[in-house]
């Protein structure tokens, strides 16, 4: 199983991508970056039951999309 994540410049990024995507009823959450990815402070959005390796279309905010097997 694989864990997609989307990551942010900034904490804003992350809260605006957040409502972005629940408008287009895209399922996610807030949650700190993985130590996987990033040993750095930050917070990101994880997709949950998405099943695409594409940024969603419908967002706007610059995002970098990570995937993690778990």
């Amino acid at each position: 199983m694989k864990r997609q994540f989307l990551l942010f410049e900034n904490t804003r990024a992350v809260i605006q991508a957040e409502a972005q995507l629940k408008a287009a009823a895209v399922a996610c959450r807030v949650m700190p970056v993985p130590r996987a990815i990033s040993s750095e402070c930050g917070m990101c959005l994880e997709l949950t039951n998405y099943a695409n390796d594409a940024i969603p279309d419908n967002l706007t905010i610059p995002a970098r999309l990570v995937n993690i097997s778990a």
